[in-house]
């Protein structure tokens, strides 16, 4: 998969995103309300927290108020999906304009950091302007949220340019940042939606540390119970905690690696997170991550594939284009789990031909492709999968289709071009290279690279076809150093 580089800011656009696609896909579970009541309450919410507090708590001045307002109204609008514009441009605009006025306020700040602040900046410069608002956030009266969001992200720009490393710094962040949620989740006026992307947001950054995962959860798990019982996001965070507990007691091995004191606490955690997600979907059947991650339920429990299958059409049901859900499905239909390659490549064949699922779920196939491929021992035989006609037949179905219904996403034609390079397909790459628009050299292993490719396929394009090559041997080939249990 391609992923667009956003240079030094590359952290701080990707947060944002995430979050506010986490926002923009949750179903509403409040009863009392109605979709576009709840939307008002929570940019209400949002405009208490940002505007009022910055009129309150914030270091205000008639030299920038103006462009610092107009800069958190546009951030409450956008952050509640009230906005379909382009407000990244005004939010930019006017914090840029705030600070150039002298404005120190540590919200604007962060708008700053998020939007205004320019990539030519160094990572050195980038991050220590983040730790600054976020001390000055932690040392300011915006409420707990605001210092929640400052100090995760902080955590995160200083984990991005450690590289593969996690400075001190980062768990001291953290923890600042489950405090921060700590008192967030006492707030009883908190929209649901805001109290699930702001506890989902932290525990998802520290799903790699079990430690801190754990002890994040317990610290939420009582006042989210008390202040929300009757909201099914509560319960859809305790079922994927249970789950992310009780896997990461089991470990990735096979059946047999795992202890019968591990294998215990697997069991006995997903029992607790099937009846949380159980109990989420009652409240809130219209919630397909609740479905999704039933399936991982289902995968660990060793239910049939009829039993996951209901989950999995309840999550197609809601989201005719949850990639997730197909995914999920894709994973227990592993040879070392209940399925086989050949049920793999089926399934695979079902989200490209299916007219009643589109957005990305036709790419299914081609990561089925890339795992069967990645599967086979490095060598010859590797290198020729690719090369088969009924592979490529395959892949440029799966493409054809996406394509079709996504006509905008540019974005793919990279990975469709390195499977027409790979599959050896020399007029279609090609004709695809003019698609790529400015090449991201880096994605094909730099600019010579990526030259000498596009020089091959024109040396080689209408001529000797690809050699034909029987279908590559059976599942034993797949995934063979693990088994199902």
């Amino acid at each position: 998969m391609r992923c667009v580089n956003f240079k030094g800011l590359t952290w701080l656009g990707l947060g944002v995103v995430l979050c506010l696609s986490a926002a923009c896909h949750h179903k509403n579970s409040h009863k009392q309300l109605s979709p576009e009541a709840a939307r008002k309450a929570r940019l209400d919410w949002n405009i208490k927290t940002l505007i009022d507090a910055y009129n309150t708590v914030g270091n205000t001045d008639a030299k920038w108020d103006e462009a610092a307002t107009n800069a958190l109204a546009e951030f409450a609008q956008w952050h509640t999906g009230t906005d379909d514009m382009r407000p990244d441009l005004i939010i930019a605009t006017n914090c840029a304009a705030a600070v150039q006025a002298g404005c120190d306020d540590p919200m604007v700040r962060y708008l700053y950091v998020l939007f205004g602040m320019s990539p030519t900046n160094s990572p050195a410069d980038i991050t220590k302007a983040v730790r600054k608002m976020a001390d000055d956030m932690q040392n300011s009266g915006y409420p707990p949220v605001r210092k929640l969001y400052a100090s995760l992200r902080t955590a995160e720009q200083i984990k991005y340019v450690a590289g593969g490393k996690t400075p001190p710094e980062v768990h001291e962040y953290r923890h600042t940042a489950m405090t921060n949620l700590a008192d967030t989740v006492g707030d009883r006026t908190m929209p649901p939606e805001e109290a699930y992307d702001a506890c989902n947001g932290l525990l998802e950054a520290l799903s790699q540390n079990k430690k801190q995962y754990d002890e994040c959860y317990g610290k939420i798990e009582g006042p989210l119970l008390n202040n929300w019982p009757d909201e099914s996001f509560v319960w859809l965070l305790k079922g994927k905690a249970y789950i992310r507990k009780g896997w990461s007691a089991r470990g990735g091995g096979g059946k047999d690696t795992v202890s019968p004191a591990a294998w215990k606490t697997f069991q006995d955690d997903l029992a607790v997170a099937e009846v949380s997600l159980k109990k989420a979907w009652k409240l809130n059947p219209q919630d397909e991550r609740v479905a999704i991650n039933m399936i991982r339920v289902a995968q660990g429990e060793h239910k049939t594939l009829k039993e996951m299958d209901v989950w999995f059409n309840r999550a197609l049901e809601v989201n005719p284009n949850s990639y997730d859900a197909c995914d999920h499905k894709l994973q227990y239909l592993y040879p070392q789990w209940y399925g086989s390659r050949e049920a793999m490549l089926d399934f695979g064949r079902e989200c490209v031909q299916n007219p009643n699922w589109g957005g990305k779920v036709p790419l299914i196939l081609p990561e089925v492709h890339r795992l069967i491929r990645n599967s086979i021992p490095k060598g010859p035989e590797r290198d020729a999968y690719l090369k088969q006609p009924w592979v490529w037949k395959d892949l440029q179905s799966a493409y054809e289709r996406y394509f079709a219904v996504n006509p905008g996403a540019a974005g793919r034609y990279y990975d469709y071009a390195w499977y027409a390079y790979q599959a050896e397909q020399w007029d279609t790459f090609t004709n695809l290279v003019p698609k790529l628009g400015a090449v991201d050299y880096s994605y094909f292993g730099g600019e010579e690279k990526f030259k000498a490719m596009v020089e091959t396929a024109k040396d080689h394009a209408k001529g000797t076809p690809p050699v034909k090559l029987d279908e590559p041997p059976g599942q034993n080939m797949l995934f063979k150093q693990a088994e199902g249990g």
